[in-house]
């Protein structure tokens, strides 16, 4: 007759019966609500939108004010948690962008100079036309986790903002930024790694797949001869 197994591995091994368990029944739960967010509530927060590309996809979530001014492109990444509030401006998101969870843009900013209000008594009509800018973000590019763009930025095509970042400035295409406030880090591509990178792409926009890199426009102006790329 087998000796009975020590009283301390009986209740190991019941604990780990039961967070097994747990870990089953936490994991279909989040493929249901997956499943109907994709089904239910996707679909209608793109039809929102004052235009929303094909393949695109909107992560749980997110809050986007007003659906109106949010025009978004093609095969679109957006990740949980997005913050995209706008009140007088637009928000303008370009083909093939991928932006992490938590990231938050914002157009629009409060008056700190209004004589004889408190910030909440102040309203749209308090607002200058400087207060609102419209924020770009350009076909390609890759917006971190947990980074915030503030009013009338330009993010480049192509370009990298890094997780955590705060973007006050227009951010050269095909750059990597990072920090608060966002500096330049370095160029994606030496200048002979941009030209192969161009040419690729151009072959494969022929069929209409990709929007073509447009290399004779400004987004290849940050290629400079010495390989120094455009730091502003």
């Amino acid at each position: 007759m087998r000796p009975a197994p020590p009283v301390h591995r009986v209740l190991g091994w019941r604990r780990r019966r039961r967070k097994g368990w747990r870990t089953v029944i936490y994991r279909f739960c989040r493929r249901i609500r997956t499943a109907l967010y994709n089904v239910f509530v996707q679909p209608a927060i793109r039809r929102s939108f004052a235009a929303c590309g094909r393949g695109t996809r909107i992560g749980r979530g997110g809050d986007f004010y007003p659906f109106s001014h949010i025009r978004i492109g093609d095969r679109v990444s957006i990740g949980p948690d997005a913050r995209l509030w706008s009140s007088v401006a637009y928000i303008r998101i370009e083909d093939f962008v991928v932006i992490g969870p938590h990231v938050t843009v914002i157009t629009g900013n409060h008056r700190i100079d209004a004589v004889g209000k408190y910030i909440t008594e102040l309203t749209e009509k308090d607002k200058r036309p400087e207060d609102d800018s419209d924020v770009t973000i350009g076909t390609g590019a890759w917006i971190g986790a947990n980074v915030t763009i503030l009013k009338g930025v330009h993010v480049g095509r192509e370009s990298v903002v890094a997780a955590g970042s705060v973007v006050t400035h227009d951010v050269p295409p095909y750059t990597i930024v990072g920090g608060v406030p966002a500096r330049y880090i370095r160029d994606r591509f030496t200048p002979d790694e941009w030209k192969r990178h161009v040419t690729i792409l151009q072959d494969r926009a022929k069929d209409g797949s990709v929007p073509s890199p447009a290399p004779d426009s400004s987004d290849a102006s940050h290629v400079h001869p010495d390989g120094s790329g455009n730091r502003t």
